[in-house]
């Protein structure tokens, strides 16, 4: 026997927090416990829904902290799952990038300090380190990297984080702490080259990623 439209309204404002943080994973547990409650119906059980709705997760999953039980390990999965294969997608072609990454290195050692270059360097530090979030909502729309998308896809939108992470800081840090002679236009090019160098790394093998896991929609 189905549910009626109020009846479905109360399970899912009964389930709503679980829906809105654990996204596509919890699917499959709310439709169990939507027709479990609908074969009880069928049999005749006329109880409130919300009674109904105890029963269910009390009886199959424990409680609300069993079904956080279940819920938990399996979005450590996927997040375990994507994490791996990214750092794995980072260190694929790693003596092409050892070669580009020491010459350009080399390079900024030999190049004469200037007050120009890197204002240059800090500024595309800066830039740069918004673009693996910026290219996962350009592919995905913000409100579902952010808010409404599968859980796999806003763990994604977290990996990109970090460069952006670690500009803001560094620049807070940099403009609250240092000295004068530690100011950002002071530090030598060389240091700004490998923190440009490692978030290049980082985010190319991102976008790579992004392309891997959504090409399949795209084709």
């Amino acid at each position: 026997m189905k549910l009626t439209d109020q009846e479905m309204s109360l399970v899912n404002a009964r389930l709503k927090k679980y829906r809105n943080v654990y996204g596509d994973i919890f699917e499959e547990i709310y439709d169990h416990i939507v027709s479990t409650i609908e074969t009880k119906r069928e049999g005749g059980d006329k109880r409130q829904i919300s009674v109904l709705i105890k029963e269910v997760l009390d009886v199959d999953f424990g409680g609300q902290k069993g079904l956080m039980m279940i819920l938990l390990p399996r979005a450590s999965l996927i997040r375990s799952i994507l994490w791996d294969e990214f750092v794995a997608e980072i260190k694929k072609d790693k003596l092409t990038k050892l070669l580009c990454s020491s010459l350009i290195l080399g390079v900024s050692l030999i190049v004469p300090q200037s007050s120009v270059l890197n204002i240059i360097l800090f500024v595309s530090c800066f830039i740069i380190s918004f673009l693996p979030l910026a290219y996962l909502c350009y592919l995905k729309g913000i409100k579902q990297v952010l808010f409404t998308g599968p859980i796999a896809l806003r763990y994604m939108g977290g990996f990109a984080l970090p460069p952006m992470n670690i500009a803001v800081v560094a620049g807070f840090t940099i403009k609250r702490f240092c000295a004068d002679n530690l100011q950002p236009i002071n530090f030598p090019a060389f240091l700004y080259c490998l923190l440009l160098l490692c978030m290049l790394l980082y985010e190319v093998s991102f976008i790579k990623f992004c392309n891997q896991k959504f090409k399949i929609e795209h084709a």
